[in-house]
C-alpha cells in the first residue's frame, strides 16, 4: 500500500513538477504498519513540520494536493494525520478536507502549529462530523476566532467519539468560550481532555467563569482541563471550586500563567483538606508567593488524591518552602513535586535541610524536579535542578 501511494506521489511529481516533500517519501519507504485489532495494513500522514528533517522542508497549501491525490484510493486505511507545525492555510485545509471527508477510520487528526482560519474550521466540521472512529483533534496555535471555534464546537454534538480536544493560543473569546461549555454542561459528556490555553480576550469580570463553574457541575466526562494564561484570579478560583466539590470525574486542572495569590489558595486548600479527586493539579507561572504557598500546603497534610503538584515559578522563597517541606511529609500520595524553577532557593538553608529530610523519608518512589547534595569543602547542602519524569506522566498532563 505505502509503496502504491508513493508510486503515485511519484508519477504526479513527474508529471505536473510539483514541489516533492522528501519526508514523504521516508515514510513510505518504511516497513506495512498492521492494525493488531484487524490484521489489515494502515497508513498515516505523519509529516510534522518541526521534526528534526522536516523543519526546512515544511508541507505548504501547493503540496496538499498531490499528497492527498496520492493517499485517496487509500484512504479508508488512513488513520492519523500530524501536519503539525506546518505552513497550511485555509486554502490547504480545503482540499485536504476532501480526503478526510472519505476517511471513514480515521482517528487521531493534529494540526497543531498552523494557519487556519474560520473557514479552515467550518470545512474541518463538514469534513469530520460523523467520523465514528475520531478521538483526538489537536488545533493548538492557529488563527481562528469564534465562528472557526463555534464550527469545531458543532463536533461536540456529532462526535461521540471525540475525547481530546486542543483548541488553545487561538483568537476566539468569551463568546467562542461560551459555545464550548454549552456543549459540555448540556450534551457532551464523552470529552475527556480539553486544552483552551491562551485565548484572545482578556477579561477581568471573573464571573464569567461561572460557565466553566457550570461545567463541573453537571459535566460527567470530563477528566483533564487546561486554563492557562485566562487572567484567572481568586474570585474565579472560588467561583470554579464551589462547583468542583460536586465533580467526581476531573482529575488534573493546569492553571499555568494566570495570577492566582494566596487568596486562592485558601478556598484550594479547603478542597484539598475534604475532597481526594484531583490528581494533578498545575499551578506554575502565578503569583504565590510564601503565603501562598503556606496556605496551599495546609490543604496536601490529609489529602491522600493529589499524585502530581507544580508550583514552579512562584517568588516563592525559604520560608514558604521550609513551611512547604514540613506540611509534605505528612502527605502520603505525592509522587511528583515540581518547585525548583523560578523560585528563590539561594542560601536558602532551612527549606533545603528540611527538603533533603524529605527526600530521604519518600524513598525511590519518588519524582521531584530537584536534587540536593552536599559540599564536602563548605559542610554545606545544596540544590540543583533534576530531569526527572513520573512514569505514565501523559496521565498528570492535558495533553492533546
Amino acid at each position: 500500500m505505502k509503496q502504491a501511494i508513493l508510486k503515485k506521489y511519484t508519477d504526479l511529481s513527474e508529471k505536473s513538477h510539483f514541489h516533492f516533500v522528501p519526508q514523504v517519501k521516508t515514510y513510505l519507504e518504511t516497513e506495512p504498519e498492521i492494525d493488531p485489532e484487524t490484521n489489515e495494513e494502515i497508513i498515516n500522514m505523519p509529516y510534522p513540520g518541526n521534526a528534526r528533517y522536516n523543519f526546512e522542508q515544511r508541507i505548504k497549501d501547493e503540496d496538499i494536493q498531490p499528497l492527498s491525490i496520492a493517499y485517496m484510493s487509500y484512504v479508508k486505511n488512513l488513520r492519523e494525520v500530524d501536519l503539525s507545525f506546518n505552513k497550511i492555510t485555509d486554502k490547504g485545509i480545503l482540499i485536504l478536507s476532501k480526503l478526510l471527508e472519505y476517511a471513514e477510520n480515521i482517528v487521531k487528526i493534529n494540526l497543531m502549529g498552523n494557519q487556519i482560519g474560520d473557514s479552515g474550521c467550518e470545512n474541518l466540521n463538514k469534513a469530520l462530523k460523523n467520523k465514528k472512529f475520531l478521538t483526538h483533534l489537536n488545533l493548538n496555535t492557529n488563527i481562528f476566532g469564534n465562528l472557526g471555534l463555534m464550527s469545531i464546537n458543532e463536533l461536540l454534538f456529532k462526535n461521540p467519539s471525540l475525547t481530546h480536544l486542543n483548541v488553545g493560543g487561538n483568537r476566539y473569546d468569551w463568546d467562542g468560550i461560551i459555545s464550548i461549555t454549552s456543549a459540555l454542561k448540556t450534551t457532551n459528556n464523552t470529552l475527556q481532555v480539553l486544552n483552551m490555553d491562551d485565548p484572545a480576550y482578556k477579561i477581568f469580570d471573573q464571573h464569567f467563569f461561572t460557565h466553566f463553574g457550570k461545567v463541573f457541575l453537571s459535566n460527567t466526562g470530563l477528566e483533564k482541563l487546561s486554563l492557562k494564561f485566562h487572567q484567572i484570579r481568586w474570585e474565579a478560583l472560588n467561583i470554579m471550586i464551589h462547583h468542583m466539590r460536586n465533580n467526581q470525574v476531573l482529575n488534573v486542572l493546569d492553571l499555568t500563567g494566570n495570577q492566582i495569590c494566596f487568596q486562592a489558595m485558601i478556598f484550594m486548600r479547603d478542597y484539598l483538606n475534604k475532597y481526594n479527586i484531583l490528581k494533578s493539579l498545575i499551578l506554575a507561572g502565578n503569583k504565590l508567593r510564601d503565603r501562598g504557598i503556606k496556605v496551599l500546603a495546609d490543604g496536601l497534610g490529609n489529602n491522600t488524591g493529589l499524585v502530581h503538584l507544580d508550583v514552579t515559578n512562584n517568588d516563592i522563597g525559604d520560608e514558604g518552602f521550609t513551611y512547604l517541606g514540613n506540611k509534605l511529609k505528612e502527605n502520603q500520595g505525592i509522587k511528583s513535586l515540581k518547585i525548583f524553577r523560578d523560585n528563590h532557593w539561594l542560601n536558602n538553608e532551612n527549606s533545603i535541610k528540611v527538603f533533603n529530610e524529605y527526600l530521604q523519608l519518600k524513598g525511590k518512589d519518588f519524582y521531584p524536579d530537584f536534587m540536593i547534595y552536599e559540599d564536602e569543602d563548605e559542610q554545606k547542602l545544596h540544590i540543583a535542578y533534576l530531569e526527572t519524569h513520573i512514569p505514565n506522566e501523559e496521565e498528570y498532563m492535558v495533553d492533546c
